[in-house]
Protein backbone atom coordinates (compact mmCIF):
# COMPACT_ATOMS: atom_id res chain seq x y z
CA UNK A 1 0.00 0.00 0.00
CA UNK A 2 1.15 3.61 -0.70
CA UNK A 3 0.51 6.47 1.72
CA UNK A 4 -0.70 9.94 -0.26
CA UNK A 5 0.20 12.98 1.68
CA UNK A 6 -1.58 16.18 1.75
CA UNK A 7 0.88 17.60 -0.78
CA UNK A 8 -0.30 14.86 -3.30
CA UNK A 9 -4.10 16.08 -3.20
CA UNK A 10 -2.57 20.38 -2.75
CA UNK A 11 -0.70 19.59 -5.94
CA UNK A 12 -3.67 17.66 -7.94
CA UNK A 13 -5.99 20.26 -6.87
CA UNK A 14 -3.86 23.62 -7.94
CA UNK A 15 -2.61 21.26 -11.47
CA UNK A 16 -6.90 20.57 -11.50
CA UNK A 17 -7.20 24.45 -11.26
CA UNK A 18 -4.50 25.22 -13.82
CA UNK A 19 -5.52 22.76 -16.52
CA UNK A 20 -9.70 23.64 -15.77
CA UNK A 21 -9.20 27.41 -16.26
CA UNK A 22 -7.12 27.23 -19.55
CA UNK A 23 -9.67 24.59 -20.84
CA UNK A 24 -12.25 26.28 -20.31
CA UNK A 25 -11.07 29.58 -22.08
CA UNK A 26 -10.05 27.40 -24.71
CA UNK A 27 -13.16 25.53 -25.22
CA UNK A 28 -14.86 28.97 -25.24
CA UNK A 29 -12.28 30.07 -27.95
CA UNK A 30 -13.48 27.30 -30.12
CA UNK A 31 -16.58 26.24 -29.39
CA UNK A 32 -18.52 28.83 -31.91
CA UNK A 33 -16.34 27.85 -35.48
CA UNK A 34 -16.64 24.12 -33.78
CA UNK A 35 -19.64 22.52 -32.40
CA UNK A 36 -17.81 19.10 -31.47
CA UNK A 37 -16.23 20.95 -28.89
CA UNK A 38 -19.10 20.85 -26.58
CA UNK A 39 -17.52 17.55 -25.56
CA UNK A 40 -14.25 19.10 -24.94
CA UNK A 41 -15.08 20.02 -20.94
CA UNK A 42 -16.58 16.55 -20.49
CA UNK A 43 -13.77 14.35 -21.88
CA UNK A 44 -11.39 15.98 -19.77
CA UNK A 45 -13.32 16.07 -16.38
CA UNK A 46 -13.60 12.19 -17.24
CA UNK A 47 -9.94 11.88 -17.92
CA UNK A 48 -8.88 13.70 -15.10
CA UNK A 49 -11.40 11.96 -12.81
CA UNK A 50 -10.15 8.56 -14.11
CA UNK A 51 -6.73 9.22 -13.31
CA UNK A 52 -7.25 10.89 -9.90
CA UNK A 53 -9.93 7.08 -9.19
CA UNK A 54 -6.66 5.39 -10.65
CA UNK A 55 -4.46 6.49 -8.07
CA UNK A 56 -6.73 6.35 -5.11
CA UNK A 57 -7.51 3.13 -6.07
CA UNK A 58 -3.98 1.77 -6.51
CA UNK A 59 -3.39 3.88 -3.04
CA UNK A 60 -5.95 2.68 -0.75
CA UNK A 61 -7.65 -0.65 -2.61
CA UNK A 62 -4.82 -3.09 -3.73
CA UNK A 63 -2.29 -4.53 -1.49
CA UNK A 64 -0.08 -4.41 -4.00
CA UNK A 65 0.94 -1.37 -5.40
CA UNK A 66 1.08 -2.62 -9.55
CA UNK A 67 3.92 -0.68 -11.75
CA UNK A 68 2.37 2.95 -11.25
CA UNK A 69 4.02 2.98 -7.80
CA UNK A 70 7.10 1.15 -8.54
CA UNK A 71 7.18 3.54 -11.73
CA UNK A 72 7.22 6.30 -9.11
CA UNK A 73 9.87 5.28 -6.86
CA UNK A 74 12.87 5.67 -9.47
CA UNK A 75 10.48 8.99 -10.70
CA UNK A 76 11.02 10.09 -6.67
CA UNK A 77 14.36 8.92 -6.85
CA UNK A 78 16.18 11.09 -9.60
CA UNK A 79 14.03 13.98 -8.27
CA UNK A 80 15.79 13.55 -4.79
CA UNK A 81 18.91 14.31 -6.80
CA UNK A 82 17.99 17.48 -8.82
CA UNK A 83 19.14 20.25 -6.65
CA UNK A 84 22.41 18.85 -5.65
CA UNK A 85 23.56 17.22 -8.67
CA UNK A 86 21.12 18.50 -11.65
CA UNK A 87 23.49 18.11 -14.41
CA UNK A 88 23.50 14.06 -12.98
CA UNK A 89 19.50 14.22 -13.63
CA UNK A 90 19.59 15.53 -16.47
CA UNK A 91 22.11 12.99 -17.77
CA UNK A 92 20.46 10.77 -16.16
CA UNK A 93 16.54 11.10 -17.86
CA UNK A 94 18.38 11.23 -21.62
CA UNK A 95 21.16 8.30 -20.91
CA UNK A 96 20.82 5.48 -23.04
CA UNK A 97 19.33 2.00 -20.61
CA UNK A 98 21.57 -0.07 -18.95
CA UNK A 99 24.33 1.62 -19.98
CA UNK A 100 27.19 2.82 -17.42
CA UNK A 101 28.67 6.52 -17.06
CA UNK A 102 30.63 7.29 -13.82
CA UNK A 103 28.85 10.36 -13.44
CA UNK A 104 24.96 9.30 -13.18
CA UNK A 105 25.96 5.66 -11.96
CA UNK A 106 25.16 5.85 -8.49
CA UNK A 107 21.81 7.23 -9.85
CA UNK A 108 20.95 4.44 -12.28
CA UNK A 109 22.30 1.66 -10.46
CA UNK A 110 19.04 2.32 -7.56
CA UNK A 111 16.86 2.27 -10.55
CA UNK A 112 14.32 -0.63 -10.87
CA UNK A 113 13.64 0.00 -14.64
CA UNK A 114 17.03 1.03 -16.03
CA UNK A 115 17.03 -2.27 -17.48
CA UNK A 116 14.46 -1.52 -20.65
CA UNK A 117 13.81 1.31 -22.67
CA UNK A 118 10.00 0.73 -22.55
CA UNK A 119 10.02 1.00 -18.87
CA UNK A 120 12.23 4.01 -18.47
CA UNK A 121 10.30 5.89 -21.12
CA UNK A 122 8.22 5.79 -18.60
CA UNK A 123 10.32 7.35 -15.83
CA UNK A 124 12.24 10.07 -18.53
CA UNK A 125 8.72 11.32 -19.48
CA UNK A 126 7.21 11.08 -15.44
CA UNK A 127 10.16 12.44 -14.15
CA UNK A 128 10.18 15.88 -16.17
CA UNK A 129 6.31 15.88 -15.03
CA UNK A 130 7.25 15.38 -11.52
CA UNK A 131 9.68 18.72 -11.69
CA UNK A 132 6.64 20.46 -11.61
CA UNK A 133 3.81 18.50 -10.08
CA UNK A 134 6.27 19.60 -6.81
CA UNK A 135 7.32 15.92 -6.57
CA UNK A 136 3.69 14.46 -6.05
CA UNK A 137 2.65 11.50 -7.40
CA UNK A 138 -1.07 12.97 -7.57
CA UNK A 139 0.64 16.10 -9.28
CA UNK A 140 2.33 13.87 -11.55
CA UNK A 141 -0.53 11.44 -12.58
CA UNK A 142 -3.16 14.67 -13.16
CA UNK A 143 -0.68 16.63 -15.52
CA UNK A 144 0.32 12.78 -17.41
CA UNK A 145 -3.62 12.97 -17.65
CA UNK A 146 -3.92 15.97 -19.30
CA UNK A 147 -1.74 15.16 -21.36
CA UNK A 148 -2.69 11.64 -22.53
CA UNK A 149 -6.33 13.16 -23.17
CA UNK A 150 -4.64 16.00 -25.54
CA UNK A 151 -4.17 12.77 -27.70
CA UNK A 152 -7.31 11.07 -27.20
CA UNK A 153 -9.29 13.94 -27.95
CA UNK A 154 -7.30 14.03 -31.18
CA UNK A 155 -8.38 10.83 -32.23
CA UNK A 156 -12.22 12.12 -31.34
CA UNK A 157 -11.34 15.14 -33.74
CA UNK A 158 -10.34 12.91 -36.34
CA UNK A 159 -13.02 10.63 -36.34
CA UNK A 160 -15.97 13.44 -35.62
CA UNK A 161 -13.77 15.01 -39.03
CA UNK A 162 -15.09 12.15 -40.95
CA UNK A 163 -18.57 11.40 -39.42
CA UNK A 164 -19.52 14.33 -38.01
CA UNK A 165 -23.30 12.88 -38.24
CA UNK A 166 -22.66 10.58 -35.12
CA UNK A 167 -20.11 12.40 -33.44
CA UNK A 168 -21.82 11.94 -29.98
CA UNK A 169 -21.61 7.88 -30.40
CA UNK A 170 -17.84 8.58 -31.50
CA UNK A 171 -17.41 10.88 -28.33
CA UNK A 172 -18.92 7.90 -26.15
CA UNK A 173 -16.16 5.74 -27.96
CA UNK A 174 -13.32 7.68 -27.46
CA UNK A 175 -14.23 10.25 -24.53
CA UNK A 176 -15.79 8.14 -22.07
CA UNK A 177 -15.03 4.47 -22.69
CA UNK A 178 -14.70 3.58 -18.49
CA UNK A 179 -11.64 1.25 -18.77
CA UNK A 180 -10.11 3.56 -21.79
CA UNK A 181 -10.74 6.19 -19.05
CA UNK A 182 -9.29 4.30 -15.88
CA UNK A 183 -6.58 2.70 -17.35
CA UNK A 184 -5.35 5.01 -19.64
CA UNK A 185 -4.71 7.77 -17.23
CA UNK A 186 -2.19 6.85 -14.77
CA UNK A 187 0.89 6.84 -14.49
CA UNK A 188 1.40 3.23 -16.87
CA UNK A 189 3.01 3.21 -20.63
CA UNK A 190 -0.28 2.66 -21.37
CA UNK A 191 -1.64 6.58 -20.60
CA UNK A 192 1.19 7.44 -22.33
CA UNK A 193 1.11 5.36 -25.72
CA UNK A 194 -2.62 5.68 -26.08
CA UNK A 195 -2.11 9.53 -26.38
CA UNK A 196 0.28 9.01 -28.91
CA UNK A 197 -1.83 6.94 -31.03
CA UNK A 198 -4.33 9.47 -31.32
CA UNK A 199 -1.51 12.01 -32.02
CA UNK A 200 0.04 9.80 -34.80
CA UNK A 201 -3.06 9.09 -36.64
CA UNK A 202 -5.00 12.79 -36.36
CA UNK A 203 -1.19 14.33 -37.90
CA UNK A 204 -0.83 11.73 -40.52
CA UNK A 205 -4.58 12.78 -41.51
CA UNK A 206 -3.45 16.50 -41.58
CA UNK A 207 -0.06 16.27 -42.80
CA UNK A 208 -0.67 13.49 -45.76
CA UNK A 209 -4.37 13.47 -46.75
CA UNK A 210 -5.44 17.37 -45.83
CA UNK A 211 -2.04 19.08 -46.66
CA UNK A 212 -1.46 20.81 -43.48
CA UNK A 213 2.74 21.35 -43.64
CA UNK A 214 3.71 22.76 -40.26
CA UNK A 215 6.50 22.41 -38.45
CA UNK A 216 4.63 21.47 -35.02
CA UNK A 217 3.09 18.97 -36.48
CA UNK A 218 5.53 17.37 -38.02
CA UNK A 219 7.13 17.71 -34.52
CA UNK A 220 4.47 15.94 -32.82
CA UNK A 221 4.06 13.48 -35.66
CA UNK A 222 7.61 12.18 -35.11
CA UNK A 223 8.04 12.79 -31.55
CA UNK A 224 4.76 10.64 -30.64
CA UNK A 225 6.15 7.96 -33.22
CA UNK A 226 9.59 7.78 -31.42
CA UNK A 227 7.64 7.49 -27.71
CA UNK A 228 5.00 4.38 -28.57
CA UNK A 229 8.42 2.58 -30.61
CA UNK A 230 10.05 2.87 -27.54
CA UNK A 231 7.64 2.18 -24.84
CA UNK A 232 5.33 -0.08 -27.24
CA UNK A 233 6.45 -1.00 -30.68
CA UNK A 234 3.72 -3.50 -31.73
CA UNK A 235 1.80 -0.83 -31.61
CA UNK A 236 3.51 0.58 -34.74
CA UNK A 237 4.05 -2.25 -36.13
CA UNK A 238 0.26 -3.12 -35.78
CA UNK A 239 -0.25 0.83 -37.38
CA UNK A 240 2.20 -0.27 -40.02
CA UNK A 241 -0.57 -1.99 -42.57
CA UNK A 242 -3.34 -0.14 -41.05
CA UNK A 243 -1.91 3.05 -42.48
CA UNK A 244 -1.25 2.20 -45.53
CA UNK A 245 -4.39 0.63 -46.07
CA UNK A 246 -5.98 4.31 -45.05
CA UNK A 247 -3.44 6.56 -46.72
CA UNK A 248 -2.75 4.79 -49.97
CA UNK A 249 -6.13 4.74 -51.44
CA UNK A 250 -7.28 8.32 -50.27
CA UNK A 251 -4.29 9.76 -52.16
CA UNK A 252 -4.56 7.90 -55.53
CA UNK A 253 -8.05 8.73 -55.20
CA UNK A 254 -6.85 12.56 -55.36
CA UNK A 255 -4.67 12.11 -58.52
CA UNK A 256 -7.30 13.11 -61.44
CA UNK A 257 -5.23 12.08 -64.54
CA UNK A 258 -5.44 8.41 -64.98
CA UNK A 259 -2.42 7.98 -66.47
CA UNK A 260 -0.67 9.03 -63.32
CA UNK A 261 -2.77 7.28 -61.51
CA UNK A 262 -2.56 3.65 -62.68
CA UNK A 263 1.23 4.57 -62.31
CA UNK A 264 1.19 5.95 -59.25
CA UNK A 265 -0.27 3.08 -57.40
CA UNK A 266 1.71 0.37 -57.68
CA UNK A 267 4.69 2.40 -56.91
CA UNK A 268 2.71 3.38 -53.53
CA UNK A 269 2.01 0.09 -52.58
CA UNK A 270 5.74 -1.01 -53.54
CA UNK A 271 6.87 1.58 -51.17
CA UNK A 272 4.53 1.08 -48.77
CA UNK A 273 5.83 -2.76 -48.55
CA UNK A 274 9.57 -1.50 -48.13
CA UNK A 275 8.87 0.83 -45.70
CA UNK A 276 6.99 -1.68 -43.43
CA UNK A 277 9.49 -4.39 -43.94
CA UNK A 278 12.28 -1.49 -43.33
CA UNK A 279 10.22 -0.41 -40.17
CA UNK A 280 9.88 -4.05 -38.84
CA UNK A 281 13.39 -5.04 -39.27
CA UNK A 282 14.32 -1.74 -37.72
CA UNK A 283 12.04 -2.18 -34.85
CA UNK A 284 13.13 -5.96 -34.21
CA UNK A 285 16.89 -4.97 -34.57
CA UNK A 286 16.40 -2.65 -31.67
CA UNK A 287 13.92 -5.01 -29.67
CA UNK A 288 15.18 -8.70 -30.22
CA UNK A 289 12.07 -10.11 -28.01
CA UNK A 290 9.88 -9.01 -31.21
CA UNK A 291 11.85 -11.24 -33.60
CA UNK A 292 9.64 -14.07 -34.79
CA UNK A 293 11.10 -17.04 -32.98
CA UNK A 294 11.46 -14.95 -29.50
CA UNK A 295 7.63 -13.99 -30.21
CA UNK A 296 6.57 -17.62 -30.33
CA UNK A 297 8.80 -19.12 -27.63
CA UNK A 298 7.76 -15.97 -25.44
CA UNK A 299 4.16 -16.27 -25.64
CA UNK A 300 4.55 -20.01 -25.08
CA UNK A 301 6.20 -19.92 -21.72
CA UNK A 302 3.80 -16.98 -20.68
CA UNK A 303 0.82 -19.29 -21.66
CA UNK A 304 2.59 -22.08 -19.65
CA UNK A 305 3.23 -20.21 -16.68
CA UNK A 306 -0.42 -18.24 -16.53
CA UNK A 307 -2.03 -22.16 -16.93
CA UNK A 308 -0.18 -24.73 -14.92
CA UNK A 309 -1.02 -27.97 -15.53
CA UNK A 310 -4.05 -26.78 -17.50
CA UNK A 311 -5.56 -25.48 -14.30
CA UNK A 312 -5.35 -22.14 -13.32
CA UNK A 313 -7.16 -22.25 -9.97
CA UNK A 314 -4.56 -24.63 -8.92
CA UNK A 315 -2.05 -22.26 -9.77
CA UNK A 316 -3.36 -19.66 -7.97
CA UNK A 317 -3.48 -17.15 -10.40
CA UNK A 318 -7.76 -16.87 -11.25
CA UNK A 319 -7.44 -14.32 -13.58
CA UNK A 320 -5.35 -16.23 -16.10
CA UNK A 321 -6.94 -18.02 -19.22
CA UNK A 322 -5.58 -20.25 -22.01
CA UNK A 323 -6.00 -19.94 -25.76
CA UNK A 324 -5.39 -23.83 -26.05
CA UNK A 325 -2.44 -25.98 -27.03
CA UNK A 326 -0.41 -24.86 -29.95
CA UNK A 327 2.82 -25.30 -31.41
CA UNK A 328 4.83 -22.54 -31.25
CA UNK A 329 5.28 -21.99 -35.06
CA UNK A 330 3.48 -19.96 -37.97
CA UNK A 331 1.06 -22.26 -38.73
CA UNK A 332 -0.02 -22.35 -35.08
CA UNK A 333 -0.49 -19.31 -34.03
CA UNK A 334 -2.65 -18.61 -37.20
CA UNK A 335 -4.74 -21.54 -35.97
CA UNK A 336 -5.03 -19.16 -32.66
CA UNK A 337 -6.09 -15.71 -34.51
CA UNK A 338 -9.57 -15.99 -33.80
CA UNK A 339 -9.46 -17.27 -30.44
CA UNK A 340 -6.95 -14.23 -29.47
CA UNK A 341 -8.99 -11.55 -31.15
CA UNK A 342 -11.98 -13.20 -29.17
CA UNK A 343 -10.36 -12.96 -25.93
CA UNK A 344 -9.47 -9.56 -26.08
CA UNK A 345 -12.58 -8.19 -28.10
CA UNK A 346 -15.40 -10.22 -26.13
CA UNK A 347 -13.94 -11.95 -22.90
CA UNK A 348 -14.08 -12.53 -19.59
CA UNK A 349 -17.40 -13.69 -20.19
CA UNK A 350 -20.05 -13.25 -16.93
CA UNK A 351 -19.31 -16.42 -16.14
CA UNK A 352 -15.70 -15.86 -15.71
CA UNK A 353 -15.35 -13.40 -13.07
CA UNK A 354 -13.59 -13.79 -10.34
CA UNK A 355 -13.06 -10.27 -9.09
CA UNK A 356 -14.14 -6.46 -9.23
CA UNK A 357 -11.94 -5.90 -12.07
CA UNK A 358 -12.90 -8.82 -14.03
CA UNK A 359 -15.97 -8.03 -13.40
CA UNK A 360 -15.71 -4.65 -15.08
CA UNK A 361 -14.30 -5.73 -18.03
CA UNK A 362 -16.91 -8.58 -18.25
CA UNK A 363 -20.00 -5.95 -18.73
CA UNK A 364 -17.69 -3.85 -21.16
CA UNK A 365 -17.07 -6.73 -23.35
CA UNK A 366 -20.46 -8.37 -23.33
CA UNK A 367 -21.42 -4.60 -24.31
CA UNK A 368 -18.96 -4.78 -27.01
CA UNK A 369 -19.97 -8.45 -28.44
CA UNK A 370 -24.03 -7.12 -28.11
CA UNK A 371 -23.02 -4.25 -30.47
CA UNK A 372 -20.78 -6.38 -32.97
CA UNK A 373 -23.77 -9.03 -33.11
CA UNK A 374 -25.95 -6.05 -33.97
CA UNK A 375 -24.12 -4.42 -36.61
CA UNK A 376 -23.50 -8.13 -38.14
CA UNK A 377 -26.95 -8.92 -37.88
CA UNK A 378 -28.57 -5.72 -39.22
CA UNK A 379 -25.67 -4.95 -41.92
CA UNK A 380 -25.01 -8.97 -42.81
CA UNK A 381 -22.12 -10.24 -43.61
CA UNK A 382 -21.62 -9.72 -47.61
CA UNK A 383 -22.62 -5.72 -46.98
CA UNK A 384 -21.02 -5.46 -44.46
CA UNK A 385 -17.76 -6.67 -45.91
CA UNK A 386 -18.20 -4.40 -49.23
CA UNK A 387 -18.48 -1.35 -46.86
CA UNK A 388 -15.28 -2.35 -45.35
CA UNK A 389 -13.20 -2.79 -48.47
CA UNK A 390 -14.56 0.14 -50.19
CA UNK A 391 -13.97 2.37 -47.66
CA UNK A 392 -10.20 2.94 -46.42
CA UNK A 393 -10.83 4.77 -43.17
CA UNK A 394 -12.94 1.80 -41.85
CA UNK A 395 -10.23 -0.47 -43.32
CA UNK A 396 -7.57 1.30 -40.98
CA UNK A 397 -9.74 0.90 -38.09
CA UNK A 398 -10.49 -2.95 -38.40
CA UNK A 399 -7.19 -4.35 -39.68
CA UNK A 400 -5.70 -2.16 -36.61
CA UNK A 401 -8.30 -3.66 -34.21
CA UNK A 402 -8.13 -7.05 -35.03
CA UNK A 403 -4.49 -7.01 -35.79
CA UNK A 404 -3.89 -5.71 -32.05
CA UNK A 405 -6.60 -7.61 -30.74
CA UNK A 406 -4.66 -10.63 -31.62
CA UNK A 407 -1.39 -9.64 -30.86
CA UNK A 408 -2.49 -8.61 -27.14
CA UNK A 409 -4.83 -11.21 -26.58
CA UNK A 410 -2.18 -14.11 -28.08
CA UNK A 411 0.48 -12.73 -25.49
CA UNK A 412 -0.86 -11.66 -22.19
CA UNK A 413 -2.57 -15.03 -20.91
CA UNK A 414 -3.56 -12.76 -17.96
CA UNK A 415 -7.58 -10.36 -18.09
CA UNK A 416 -5.74 -8.24 -15.11
CA UNK A 417 -3.22 -7.69 -18.05
CA UNK A 418 -5.20 -7.70 -21.20
CA UNK A 419 -7.61 -5.00 -19.34
CA UNK A 420 -4.88 -2.84 -19.82
CA UNK A 421 -3.03 -3.87 -22.62
CA UNK A 422 -6.06 -3.77 -25.09
CA UNK A 423 -6.95 -0.19 -24.58
CA UNK A 424 -5.61 1.46 -28.00
CA UNK A 425 -7.54 -1.21 -30.09
CA UNK A 426 -10.91 -0.39 -27.94
CA UNK A 427 -12.15 2.93 -29.29
CA UNK A 428 -10.62 2.47 -32.67
CA UNK A 429 -12.11 -0.80 -32.68
CA UNK A 430 -16.14 0.68 -31.29
CA UNK A 431 -15.41 3.42 -33.27
CA UNK A 432 -15.18 1.45 -36.63
CA UNK A 433 -18.96 -0.51 -35.23
CA UNK A 434 -20.85 3.04 -35.03
CA UNK A 435 -19.50 3.80 -38.21
CA UNK A 436 -21.04 0.82 -40.05
CA UNK A 437 -24.27 1.32 -38.29
CA UNK A 438 -24.29 4.86 -39.50
CA UNK A 439 -23.45 3.66 -43.12
CA UNK A 440 -26.32 1.06 -43.19
CA UNK A 441 -28.72 3.19 -41.05
CA UNK A 442 -27.87 6.18 -43.88
CA UNK A 443 -28.27 3.61 -47.28
CA UNK A 444 -32.01 2.70 -45.83
CA UNK A 445 -33.18 5.87 -45.83
CA UNK A 446 -31.81 6.77 -48.73
CA UNK A 447 -33.63 4.03 -50.15
CA UNK A 448 -36.79 4.45 -48.54
CA UNK A 449 -36.74 8.10 -49.93
CA UNK A 450 -36.25 7.02 -53.26
CA UNK A 451 -38.88 4.23 -52.20
CA UNK A 452 -41.43 6.86 -51.67
CA UNK A 453 -40.46 9.64 -54.58
CA UNK A 454 -41.04 5.80 -56.59
CA UNK A 455 -44.55 5.68 -55.54
CA UNK A 456 -45.38 9.35 -55.61
CA UNK A 457 -44.36 8.91 -59.29
CA UNK A 458 -46.22 5.95 -59.97
CA UNK A 459 -49.33 7.75 -58.24
CA UNK A 460 -49.04 10.78 -61.20
CA UNK A 461 -48.93 8.63 -64.24
CA UNK A 462 -51.40 6.46 -62.62
CA UNK A 463 -53.97 9.38 -62.40
CA UNK A 464 -52.59 10.47 -66.24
Amino acid sequence: MYELTIFDLLSASLWILIIGIYSYFHYHYNIKQNPYYKYYLYGLSAKLFGGIAFGLIYAYYYEYTGDTFTYYKDIQLITSYLYDEPLAVFKTIFQEVDTFNEDTYHITNQINFFRGADTFMVIRICTLLNFIAFDTYLGSTVILSYLSFLGVWKLFVLFQDYYPEIRYKLAIATLYFPSVVFWGSGILKDSIVIGCMGFILYYLNELILKGKLSFFSWFILISSIYITSQTKAYIIISLLPATALWIIPSLRKRIKNKALKVFIAPVLVVGSFILAFVMINYFSSIFDRFSLDNALSTAKVYQDWHYMDGNFEVSGRGSSYTLGDYEPTVIGVISLIPAGINVTLFRPYIWEIRNVVMGMSAFESLFVLFLTISIIYKTGITQLFKTIVNNPFIQMCVVFSLFFAFAVGFSSYNFGALVRYKIPCIPIYISALFILLHIKEKSNSKNQFRGKKYKKFQKKHARN
